[in-house]
């Protein structure tokens, strides 16, 4: 995802999980469970080229009602050939709560190009269990990205 442009995540998930595309092009990775979801998706925006991460973190959050962020230290993902790996930076914050839950999100944005970067959420609620959580973790663990030169 997605399926054109020079920049793909490769994902495998569990059975049950489902997908779908959202409004701003970003793709949604949803458990059979609904106490977290993951999110992927491509920013190119000129307007923030050479920012550094937090800036496009910021923008990023903001689309979803995050008015602060906090630095969360490092990340990275793997590209798909196993050798290759994206480091980047992780924020968290919290979502505004909906249906009474407030949700975590940890936000990790990787700079693909000067105006372009990738961007991997995880966004958690209340009321996860163990098997939840590693099902999540799984799915994490195995989303690759590509991008061509």
């Amino acid at each position: 995802f997605p399926k054109t442009g020079k920049h793909a995540f490769h994902v495998i998930l569990p059975k049950g999980w489902n997908t779908k595309v959202d409004t701003r092009g970003g793709l949604l990775l949803v458990p059979p469970y609904q106490h977290a979801m993951i999110y992927l998706g491509i920013v190119v925006d000129d307007k923030l080229r050479n920012q550094p991460d937090r800036a496009v973190a910021d923008e990023v959050a903001k689309t979803v009602g995050i008015g602060h962020i906090d630095y969360g230290g490092r990340a990275r993902v793997t590209g798909s050939n196993g050798a290759a790996i994206y480091r980047g930076t992780a924020f968290s914050g919290i979502m505004p709560a909906e249906h009474g839950f407030a949700r975590k999100a940890k936000i990790m944005i990787f700079r693909l190009e000067p105006n372009t970067w990738a961007q991997v959420w995880t966004v958690t609620q209340p009321g996860m269990n163990a098997v939840e959580s590693d099902s999540l973790d799984q799915v994490l663990n195995d989303i690759t990205l590509t991008s061509e030169e």
